[in-house]
């Protein structure tokens, strides 16, 4: 819609979200415990049908699960997939939504001296990501390695 790209689209969203980051971080948050919600229902339902097995049952659950290994799998793929298909077009719709709310809501543009500063800002948390993960790519490679 506004054709920005790289610096100037993060600056456009920061200036967005400006006086307004407990907001966007609770609709986000809303999202994530709505998910949280489905794990926990399905856990719920599940564990107590593998926890009401009889012991003699339960000695050999994990022969028996290896062997509807495929199955899950299948399952697994299927159910992502269908999840997908349905839950990623209304994530989509929400976070345009947000978008377009944050920009119509917009309180004032940056002045020049504030987006020179949040521009430094957002290079040196870039800079700074990169090189704490190279370092921790490096540190589990030396770990792996000293383990072996």
């Amino acid at each position: 819609e506004e054709n920005e790209k790289g610096m100037k689209a993060l600056l456009k969203s920061w200036g967005y979200v400006n006086g307004r980051w407990s907001a966007v971080f609770g609709r986000y948050m809303f999202l994530a415990l709505i998910s949280l919600a489905i794990v926990a229902a399905v856990l719920i339902v599940l564990v107590p049908i593998v926890l009401s097995m009889p012991d003699s049952q339960m000695e050999h659950l994990p022969s028996k699960l290896a062997t509807f290994a495929p199955l899950f799998l299948v399952g697994n793929v299927v159910l992502g997939f269908i999840g997908t298909l349905f839950l990623q077009p209304l994530l989509t719709i929400y976070y345009y939504l947000l978008y377009r709310d944050l920009k119509a809501t917009q309180i004032a543009p940056m002045s020049l001296e504030k987006e020179r500063s949040v521009k430094n800002w957002l290079t040196f948390f870039m800079i700074f990501a990169v090189v704490a993960g190279v370092a921790f790519v490096a540190l589990l490679t030396m770990a792996s390695v000293a383990t072996h």
